[in-house]
């Protein structure tokens, strides 16, 4: 109830309206973002956020090529070597 009144106030529609507003409003706004865009926000200047408790859940990542591109093979061995070190 309390979000649906305060919607307009609390709600944005980017990822980077969210981080703006946590920049400006002198710690009173918090906001949920997925954990790497939140580690790519957080390294990088001004370094003026940070990331707070640890991940609510985790996901996979998926890697695009053309059917048949040359890149396929070796991001497989490069994601296989990452894995395994």
């Amino acid at each position: 109830a309390v979000m649906q009144r305060s919607a307009s106030e609390v709600m944005v529609p980017t990822n980077d309206d969210g981080v703006g507003k946590v920049r400006n409003s002198k710690g009173k706004y918090a906001f949920f973002i997925e954990s790497t865009k939140n580690e790519y926000v957080n390294e990088r200047f001004p370094c003026d956020t940070m990331k707070v408790g640890s991940d609510l859940d985790s996901k996979g990542y998926g890697i695009t090529t053309r059917l048949g591109s040359d890149l396929s093979e070796a991001i497989n061995i490069i994601v296989t070597n990452l894995r395994e070190s």
